[in-house]
């Protein structure tokens, strides 16, 4: 976990007076906001961490932090808000401070821009294979983990992938995909047999998937099929001759992309997929010799499970992106149950109110503090060690929070509160 540097003498440091001195910047627009009256700055070579902040609160309270951090309007920002409220309070405010605003119902996608994850993929043609690869994983979220399975999914939609890229524009599409599917005859003797016309295409990445899947028994492929198939079905992607939202110029300019969605199952993978495209071009523009240095940093709030994650957070610096993790510890553990500790060490800042998950905080804030030594006199003093942080846990449930910054000792600081921004005028002015 973090490397938080623990005192023997005393657990709080309630009044941390040199961390503004030392971690804010002089102008105050260009800090990100963690507590109230508490700021960091957005220049990792000031503060020489990273800015990505796991915020283990209430939802209420998490979203008070991201509402103070879209008011500093110092970022380009990726938002997945549920039945669109942050939306309805933050667009008047950010269109008069220059942004673009974008908007994708997964709900109603005519009340939003139109989303296509295909172009998207597409658009990327040297990464195409490994982007058919991911968008399959991401289908098979929901289901049993058969690494056989898995694989054979991969295969086909690198297949559908390479074959739907030499069709013309138009046809790059979901819908395409899916009759592309519907084409398998299960009472065929080989499936594979149904995309015969593929094996003769223009396309060497399409003919040499079409090889290998030749080696697949009909059974496990016809499972694939149907998988994928009812996938894509319940997903519910929209079908339109519009032109696509075009994730290519996130990174220049000043942009706020809301994600409106309802609380539907569903929606979470809907969610991994497009956030995975969407860091995936992030990345690759990131990474090009065009991209210039004083490029908009990008803020993606994550209240969802997104395929990979720790590999985009862990060379979140370099990208120029940061994440604000939203959900508690036990919620973290359901949706990455075997990278949700790699998670939390990608986060220089940790904000937490207290408030749930006490059973997990206890010991992670407590650290390493005498937890190796055999001595009944050091386990006698951690005993009251974790004595100290329950009862501080249950005294600052409501009006406090624990900040925890790597290498910096754990500290108490009041909850922040979106209205005593500056700029929440400007908000209320707008929403009048």
């Amino acid at each position: 976990m973090l490397g938080f540097k623990m005192k023997k003498s005393g657990l709080w440091n309630e009044a941390y007076r040199g961390f503004e001195n030392q971690y804010a910047d002089k102008n105050p627009t260009q800090n990100r906001i963690i507590a109230d009256g508490l700021t960091m700055s957005l220049n990792t070579k000031k503060t020489k961490r990273n800015n990505n902040m796991a915020l283990m609160c209430r939802e209420d309270s998490a979203d008070e932090i991201i509402y103070g951090n879209i008011l500093q309007a110092n970022c380009n920002y990726i938002i997945p808000d549920e039945d669109g409220v942050m939306l309805k309070v933050m667009r008047e405010y950010l269109e008069a401070c220059g942004y673009n605003i974008h908007v994708i119902n997964l709900d109603n996608h005519q009340a939003g821009e139109y989303y296509n994850p295909v172009a998207t993929l597409l658009s990327a043609s040297e990464n195409t294979e490994a982007g058919a690869i991911k968008f399959a994983r991401a289908l098979q979220h929901n289901k049993p983990k058969d690494v056989f399975m898995q694989k054979v999914c991969e295969q086909i939609m690198c297949m559908l992938m390479a074959y739907i890229q030499t069709l013309p524009a138009e046809k790059h599409n979901i819908q395409t995909v899916k009759e592309l599917l519907t084409l398998a005859d299960g009472l065929s003797p080989r499936i594979i047999d149904s995309w015969k016309f593929i094996d003769s295409c223009e396309s060497e990445k399409a003919r040499k998937a079409f090889t290998e899947l030749q080696s697949i028994p009909n059974i496990p492929l016809l499972q694939a099929i149907v998988d994928l198939t009812v996938t894509l079905d319940v997903m519910n992607f929209e079908s339109s001759d519009r032109p696509a939202l075009s994730l290519m110029p996130f990174q220049f300019g000043k942009h706020a992309l809301f994600i409106v969605h309802s609380s539907k199952e569903y929606h979470e993978t809907t969610l991994g997929l497009m956030y995975m495209q969407i860091l995936d071009v992030i990345c690759s523009v990131s990474k090009s010799k065009k991209f210039p240095a004083n490029a908009t940093p990008v803020c993606a709030v994550v209240k969802h499970w997104v395929p990979e994650l720790t590999h985009y957070m862990s060379q979140s610096s370099k990208l120029n992106v940061h994440f604000y993790i939203h959900g508690d510890i036990s919620t973290l553990k359901y949706r990455e149950p075997i990278e949700w500790q790699l998670m939390l060490d990608c986060c220089d800042t940790i904000i937490y109110d207290g408030m749930s998950n006490q059973e997990y905080m206890i010991p992670f804030i407590n650290g390493t503090f005498l937890q190796h030594s055999k001595s009944k006199t050091a386990n006698k003093m951690q005993q009251d060690h974790t004595f100290e942080i329950k009862n501080t846990l249950g005294d600052f449930l409501i009006s406090k929070c624990i900040v925890m910054v790597r290498g910096v000792d754990p500290f108490l600081a009041r909850q922040y509160r979106w209205e005593s921004h500056p700029k929440a005028e400007a908000v209320a002015f707008y929403n009048v």
